[in-house]
């Protein structure tokens, strides 16, 4: 009889683990395309919240060279440069022309003179003025050596990879946070000096202006193209809006606290 009760309890067991097998949820599958975008955009920086230490009399002054990316054109009266001046409390003469060619921005400057006890942020070659990589590399070399100043940024393009008209050349292939040619050309040349302002804005862009991200974002970011929430795409897709210009002007500021100009 008690052999008889075991086996029925067993049979019990037994037929409970088979109805809750067919009666449980099927598990979801995931979307393998949404893994691999959210991998491309997942390391954010949230620190940005605090507030910078303004100098009383820092001994120098920031030169914004460039042209209508540093002129601030579609930021609605938001610049990197004027957002960059309130975050370090350092004066900083933006001297942005928009249309200038690189070579146009380059005489401006060897005309200036030389001013060795500044902080140079250099932004320029999306309207031209360069013969290849080697060419705009030398006038970056140029710009440097006329103004005595050992202390200074590169920023890159913030143009997108899948835009005809733009500096690096045209492509269709999903890039991502990888560097395009003419990205990893300035990083070898001036290496720890470059902001890499395209990746910079996918990976923090819309973080640092507590706007929430979306699969759209997500799927840009995979393509190597910035939020359309950064820029006035109804305008063009290569000038930001305020929000692109502010994010611009934080990655300038970490990079430069990094390197040591200001804290």
């Amino acid at each position: 009889m008690k052999r008889l009760s075991s086996v029925l309890l067993v049979l019990l067991t037994l037929t409970g683990c088979v109805q809750a097998q067919m009666t449980a949820e099927p598990e979801k599958k995931k979307n393998p395309a949404k893994e691999t975008i959210h991998f491309i955009v997942k390391d954010r920086h949230p620190k940005i919240s605090t507030t910078p230490v303004r100098p009383e009399d820092p001994g120098f002054v920031i030169y914004a060279w460039g042209d209508s990316i540093t002129a601030g054109i579609n930021g609605d009266g938001t610049t990197y440069p004027s957002v960059l001046e309130e975050m370090t409390g350092i004066t900083v003469k933006n001297f942005g022309v928009p249309g200038e060619t690189s070579q146009e921005i380059v005489s401006r400057c060897v005309e200036y003179g030389r001013h060795p006890d500044d902080v140079l942020v250099i932004q320029m070659g999306d309207n031209g003025g360069w013969r290849d990589i080697d060419d705009l590399v030398s006038q970056y070399r140029r710009m440097i050596r006329a103004s005595g100043s050992e202390r200074y940024i590169i920023m890159t393009s913030t143009d997108d990879p899948d835009d005809f008209d733009q500096i690096w050349g045209y492509t269709k292939d999903y890039i991502g946070l990888k560097e395009t040619p003419y990205e990893k050309a300035l990083k070898e040349a001036f290496g720890e000096h470059v902001f890499e302002a395209r990746q910079y804005l996918i990976v923090n862009g819309l973080a640092i202006n507590g706007i929430t991200e979306t699969y759209e974002d997500r799927l840009r970011a995979r393509q190597g193209s910035i939020s359309e929430k950064l820029r006035n795409e109804e305008l063009d897709n290569t000038h930001l809006n305020a929000y692109g210009y502010r994010a611009m002007a934080w990655g300038i500021f970490e990079l430069g606290a990094k390197l040591g100009y200001w804290s």
